[in-house]
């Protein structure tokens, strides 16, 4: 055998322990990601869940402040009728239903009478309900 023939038999041996080095490398690289990897047909209803991701995209939405505390509204009509209000009315709105305040606290946290609170919560509602009927027609 020739010193050529010799160097090409090294290379060809070579470059088959190679690809079959390769090979057992991709198999265990397989074994591997096996053991992380579920089906998602074998997943529980909480783990489909915990994978679960939602967007929320509301471009009306709106962040109103009342006492130093936010609250965030999405809806896009209830945000323009919001906005179409006074800030006491609105407050009184927020607080009575979306903290669900009594009139008695309201009116103390706001320096009001309570009868006052009680008679601009009322009458702010049936606003908010005129408000929001028109904007249905839009």
């Amino acid at each position: 055998m020739s010193m050529e023939q010799n160097k090409r038999h090294a290379f060809d041996a070579y470059c088959k322990r190679l690809v079959k080095n390769e090979a057992v490398n991709i198999h265990l690289e397989y074994a591997r990601q096996g053991k992380r990897e579920a089906v998602f047909s074998e997943l529980t209803q909480r783990e489909l869940q915990s994978l679960c991701c939602t967007d929320r995209y509301a471009p009306e939405r709106r962040v109103f402040t009342v006492l130093d505390m936010d609250f965030e509204i999405e809806d896009a009509d209830l945000v323009r009728a919001l906005a179409a209000l006074t800030l006491k009315r609105r407050s009184i709105v927020l607080l009575a239903y979306l903290l669900e305040m009594k009139d008695d606290e309201i009116a103390q946290r706001l320096q009001m009478n309570r009868s006052t609170v009680q008679y601009q919560r009322t009458n702010t509602l049936e606003e908010l309900r005129k408000l929001m009927e028109g904007y249905e027609y839009e």
